[in-house]
């Protein structure tokens, strides 16, 4: 493996490049993975993320430069509702505040979210049909949300606690 290169880019979703990923890892590279939902899961694990292609947005066909029709949708209909969190995704958010809640019991949502990933590579609120961390969050009673003010450019930081 030549440690001279500083990216390396496979788009695949094959189960023959999870060595190779492995790998890499060992190596102390970043592995970012993209793939379908069909994807092995020890690929999926070898990644350090892992985005699945069916949460990306689909390329428009039409010529980018004309001007966009805007439509408006009929009174009471519902744009994309997100999909019914699983059980296990409740779960491991939950068991995840648990593993890292500090004196005051609570956890920073950013911490959150990398602990998250580090154990399921594939985790993405998009596969919910959420667009952040903070929405999947939101949706889980068991947890509450407290903004605490940074005192620099008055940015308010996210932490999270079980009721």
């Amino acid at each position: 493996m030549n440690n001279s290169t500083d990216l390396k880019l496979a788009v695949l979703s094959d189960s023959d490049f999870t060595r190779l990923a492995m790998r890499l890892r060992e190596a102390g590279k970043v592995v970012f993975g993209i793939g379908e939902q069909k994807t092995p899961a020890a690929f999926i694990a070898a990644c350090n993320k892992f985005i699945y292609i069916e949460i990306l947005p689909k390329e428009s066909k039409e010529d980018n430069t004309a001007p966009k029709k805007t439509t408006k949708k009929a009174p009471g209909a519902k744009k994309d509702e997100p999909q019914q969190l699983p059980v296990s995704v409740k779960k491991m958010v939950i068991k995840s505040i648990n593993d890292l809640t500090d004196e005051e019991g609570s956890v920073f949502l950013s911490t959150l979210g990398n602990h998250i990933i580090k154990k399921q590579p594939s985790f993405d609120p998009r596969n919910y049909g959420l667009k952040k961390l903070v929405d999947i969050i939101r949706s889980i009673p068991e947890i509450e949300i407290e903004e605490r003010q940074s005192g620099k450019n008055n940015i308010a930081h996210l932490y999270v606690r079980l009721k």
